[in-house]
């Protein structure tokens, strides 16, 4: 059976976005909010665009993801920083999110920044990688960590690797790997974070806000 994992992101209305406030539970059991993402319908370049921004629990903006949806699947074009960082990949080279997949499909593809688009990216530090998604399972309900169930979830494994003074690994390189539960037109709802094939760190959301 094949999932279009396009659905399992967020179509928000212009003018209402969806945020999605995020936790880790302490040791004693407890959720401590560690950053707030706000789902937003924009426009990048002319085109309709899905923008998540990331903000820490002071309110104070990180980041931002662009990502529009296509005929492959979900793409992740570019990544918005402070200071005016704006890190775009070439057409072409994305992060691909997945598209139309079977359980236990992986996609696979090269990323590459495109420098000549970007603005305050250093050349060769991490512009050259791969990434790897693979659809693990969809889930008729799911109930993260901080106690929310959702309905038609699905699980997506990430893993992004970013290669230093080239496009092999012979100088060093970033490994970003991570689990994603990802709730039918709602977004992430748990993350599970990996280093060396192993999980370190979950973050689950506490609470789904629309109209924010």
């Amino acid at each position: 059976m094949q999932h279009d994992l396009a659905a399992y992101w967020p179509s928000p209305e212009r003018g209402s976005p969806i945020e999605i406030i995020d936790c880790y539970l302490s040791q004693t059991g407890q959720p401590i909010t560690t950053k707030r993402n706000v789902y937003t319908s924009a426009e990048f370049a002319g085109k309709p665009i899905l923008r998540i921004d990331e903000f820490d629990p002071n309110g104070k903006w990180n980041d931002a993801w662009l990502l529009r949806k296509e005929l492959r699947g979900v793409v992740e074009f570019g990544d918005i920083y402070p200071k005016g960082h704006i890190s775009l990949f070439r057409y072409g080279k994305e992060l691909l999110w997945g598209g139309v997949m079977e359980i236990g499909e992986t996609v696979e593809n090269d990323v590459e920044i495109d420098l000549s688009a970007s603005t305050g990216v250093y050349p060769f530090i991490g512009q050259y990688g791969k990434n790897k998604t693979t659809l693990i399972d969809v889930m008729p309900s799911f109930t993260n960590g901080a106690g929310l169930t959702f309905n038609d979830v699905a699980v997506i494994h990430n893993v992004q690797t970013f290669y230093n003074f080239g496009k092999t690994k012979l100088f060093g390189k970033r490994v970003y790997e991570a689990r994603h539960w990802q709730a039918k037109g709602i977004g992430i709802v748990q993350i599970d974070y990996y280093a060396n094939g192993a999980s370190y760190s979950k973050h689950f959301a506490k609470m789904v806000k629309n109209n924010v």
